[in-house]
């Protein structure tokens, strides 16, 4: 069959009743406050808000130039920066969410948790806010120290003090892909559930398991969630690092940044090209100015990634044989996501 190749930019096809809200952070000057960039605000007269640095001990949250990135999920190279008494801050969207199901993902990479099992209700630092009110919460996310060099994640309904965290335990100084997922049901008053998945693969349907599922404690009054934010607290037991990549969706497909941005293109990757040796292979070829970790990624005309390769790049011309004989007839896309970032993308047909 005869292939054809062309150079372009793949660009995030977001399907507007399904996408609520997806913030990447790249765009922010760092070191800036979060407040009054993009939207974001800890005014509590705003959505999502949180009351303007109301503590003994507040600072305002902080652009980082940490970058973040998760393998078919996203990459960026800026972050919010995490840590005790930063103010609650908030960003709201305009469709209310009354029915159904609404997922809120995000990548974390703490260094340090200062709650541990012993603290109070005061280590939420991630939750999904009514309209109503910015102080009225569908559910909140957890996290608590459990050893020296770990955490558990855990969920709560509301404010009502029912907590729980998942079985397994997860190491500081890595990133994890977090998704939330709320069902509003309209039966007992206490029968939304709540559901945490901890890295799931975004390339593949919605997971049947997940970490948590629950519907432990009572439903929030009013639930008319339009608003996610990121939790206040003067305690000094809020997680230590960074948050970043926020996504928020009426539908599980709708969650990944799957585009290829100015604001997150790897420009130490050049020249990227595509080859084909037959009808079974291809070769991907690019130039790097270092030498660097890289993931090799194949997606479908929807964005869905359907072959994925871990590689090494050396400095210079590097080339990868791409085992394609698997795949349909059709258009599909090429790229390379780094430490620093995501290359152009190269288009071909199969």
């Amino acid at each position: 069959m005869k292939k054809i190749f062309t150079l372009s930019i793949l660009f995030l096809y977001i399907s507007a009743s399904a996408q609520l809200l997806q913030d990447n952070f790249s765009s922010y000057t760092t070191g800036n406050d979060l407040n009054n960039q993009g939207g974001w605000s800890n005014n509590s007269s705003n959505p999502g808000g949180g009351g303007n640095c109301a503590g003994a001990i507040c600072e305002n949250q902080k652009i980082s130039s940490t970058a973040l990135t998760f393998t078919g999920y996203g990459s960026s190279l800026k972050s919010i920066l995490a840590g005790p008494g930063r103010d609650a801050i908030g960003k709201g969207w305009s469709t209310n969410v009354t029915s159904g199901s609404l997922y809120a993902s995000f990548l974390i990479n703490f260094s340090d948790v200062l709650c541990t099992s012993t603290c109070s209700s005061e280590f939420v630092f991630f939750r999904l806010v009514n309209r109503s009110s910015n102080f009225s919460f569908a559910v909140r996310v957890l996290a608590k120290k459990t050893t020296a060099s770990s955490f558990q994640l855990g969920v709560e309904k509301g404010g009502g003090g029912n907590k729980v965290f998942t079985s397994n335990s997860y190491n500081f100084n890595n990133t994890y892909l977090v998704v939330l997922k709320y069902t509003i049901n309209t039966g007992s008053g206490s029968d939304d559930v709540m559901q945490l998945f901890v890295n799931p693969d975004m390339a593949a349907a919605e997971p049947v398991s997940s970490e948590i599922n629950t519907n432990l404690g009572t439903d929030a009054t009013n639930i008319d969630i339009a608003a996610v934010q990121f939790h206040f607290n003067s305690s000094g037991l809020l997680p230590v690092g960074n948050y970043g990549l926020l996504s928020v969706a009426t539908q599980w497909s709708q969650l990944p940044f799957t585009s290829a941005s100015v604001n997150n293109l790897d420009r130490d990757l050049s020249n990227v090209k595509v080859f084909a040796t037959s009808s079974t292979q291809a070769v991907f070829q690019m130039n790097s100015a270092r030498i660097d970790n890289s993931t090799i990624e194949v997606m479908d005309i929807m964005g869905r990634v359907v072959l994925r390769e871990q590689v090494k790049l050396n400095a210079g011309v590097n080339r990868f044989v791409l085992q394609t004989g698997t795949l349909s007839k059709g258009v599909y896309s090429v790229r390379a996501v780094s430490s620093k970032g995501v290359s152009a993308t190269v288009r071909f047909a199969q």
